[in-house]
């Protein structure tokens, strides 16, 4: 993915050697990081110990690791596949030192964290859902975070990072009104470009600038402000604790009734797909021109 980041199969001895590195509480818990196939490794990290506290107590704090990058790295993998993945170890391998070992296995270090969907602990492992990527996702993945880390040196596009956070919260939310909250939040950071007036009716129709370039089966130019609105209408009534009818919990596409919550979080994440593939659109202020020339069949520069 970069020079100092790369995502790879766990080889073999690392796979052997996590699960002494931090047991958890929990069966279910053990269950679900053993399913990792994966790891995100990062090169040249480091971290000041200026407290003099031991290696053993600084490795199991996950605190004590870089978990931005880890976090914007997952969230670009979650915006271009949709999975609820997350992640349960954190591992730190010594180079060419070691103070304990166990057996003949690799001596590592670790720290237990907890960024997973609570739904997935809950799962037997054979229930867990194995999930692929294609080779177009890994050069998706690939050119959308080189992109993020292009645009944080620009301070105006600070709201990219902030909507991704509200993405990966999305993810591993329990409960689906906060999934649903979490979205909207991440939908005016982009969308609303700081108007704090008729903020339904501009994220409505900048909302169908999205699906007018991001092509879906489910979500179209023509449907995508009625469902916008419903997503604000469920919001309203979650945050001002108003009774949540039935009706408001779905909304019918293609002959389904899907949740409202899981198309809140579905619109955040192509909305973060466009302004990514158009970093222009950073400027929330392009949406309106874009309606506007459309409008007046002017040429989009």
């Amino acid at each position: 993915m970069s020079e100092q980041v790369k995502i790879t199969r766990i080889p073999d001895d690392i796979q052997k050697s996590r699960q002494q590195a931090c047991l958890y509480e929990t069966n279910n818990e053990d269950w679900l990081a053993s399913c990792a196939t994966h790891m995100i490794v990062l090169h040249n990290y480091h971290f000041n110990n200026d407290e003099f506290i031991s290696i053993n107590k600084a490795t199991r704090n996950y605190h004590a690791y870089p978990l931005v990058n880890i976090d914007e790295i997952m969230a670009i993998i979650r915006v271009v596949t949709g999975y609820t993945i997350g992640y349960e170890q954190i591992l730190t391998r010594p180079l060419n030192w070691i103070d304990d070992f166990c057996a003949d296995l690799t001596s590592l270090y670790g720290a237990k964290s907890h960024f997973v969907n609570a739904k997935e602990i809950d799962k037997m492992w054979m229930h867990l859902s194995v999930s692929k990527i294609s080779s177009e996702q890994v050069f998706e993945i690939q050119k959308l975070y080189a992109t993020v880390l292009s645009s944080k040196a620009d301070k105006a596009k600070g709201g990219l990072t902030f909507a991704l956070r509200r993405l990966n919260r999305c993810m591993l939310r329990d409960e689906d009104d906060d999934m649903a909250i979490d979205a909207t939040i991440g939908l005016e950071t982009l969308l609303s470009g700081g108007n704090k007036s008729e903020i339904t009716y501009t994220i409505s129709n900048r909302i169908s600038v999205v699906f007018a370039h991001e092509r879906n089966e489910h979500y179209t130019q023509k449907n995508c402000r009625e469902i916008m609105k419903k997503i604000y209408n469920y919001r309203s009534k979650v945050v001002h604790g108003d009774t949540i009818k039935e009706k408001d919990k779905y909304h019918k596409i293609n002959d389904s009734e899907v949740e409202i919550e899981k198309i809140a979080v579905d619109f955040l994440r192509y909305t973060i797909l466009f302004v990514l593939h158009n970093t222009e659109y950073l400027d929330a202020k392009k949406f309106d021109e874009f309606i506007d020339c459309t409008v007046y069949g002017e040429q989009i520069k």
